[in-house]
């Protein structure tokens, strides 16, 4: 799987689990698709993490923290949710879809820190559990001063690498850190 780099300190790894493509099946061979996608994702991602042992684990993509719990060890997990956590309330999902929100709420339990966009969406989610932050989607300075002194000096992010994204401000803003923190 390739490894594409933005710079020296930057790369992007394509674990290629094209999760999209269960939609090309139904009923049980869907469920038979999304399988074996998540076992190849669990495995090719614990393969990356072994490779370059990160400080760090951040993902945006909830349905995906189960496997990355399963494969993290010992590194922290920070899980940016864009939702209120009773938000399956307001869709009206199937009993199935029911029980896989369930399940992937119940994983997101698990990570170190849960980040919300808003002080609603954190409120709601400290109705289960103690270990939720804010950051709002609009760029803010650390007034604290107060920075990570974890060494490695690596950090996955984990979802859609696409425009809507905007993973070129991270690569921005890693290069800041870089700088800052050689």
């Amino acid at each position: 799987f390739p490894t594409r780099r933005s710079s020296d300190l930057i790369s992007h790894k394509d674990l290629d689990a094209r999760f999209h493509t269960q939609y090309l099946y139904s009923g049980l061979m869907r469920w038979f698709k999304i399988v074996q996608i998540h076992i190849k994702f669990i495995r090719e991602f614990r393969h990356y993490i072994r490779q370059i042992q990160p400080d760090l684990i951040v993902s945006a993509k909830f349905e995906l923290v189960g496997d990355i719990i399963k494969s993290k060890g010992h590194i922290p997990l920070i899980v940016e949710v864009h939702t209120i956590f009773k938000h399956s309330l307001y869709e009206k999902p199937s009993f199935l879809r029911n029980i896989y929100n369930q399940y992937n709420r119940r994983n997101v339990f698990h990570a170190e820190r849960i980040v919300t966009l808003t002080n609603a969406d954190a409120e709601d989610w400290r109705t289960k559990c103690r270990h939720v932050s804010v950051i709002p989607n609009l760029v803010s300075l650390n007034s604290t001063s107060q920075y990570c002194s974890y060494s490695s000096k690596s950090v996955i992010f984990v979802g859609r690498f696409e425009t809507q994204k905007d993973i070129g401000s991270l690569f921005a803003i890693w290069q800041i850190v870089h700088d800052k923190h050689p």
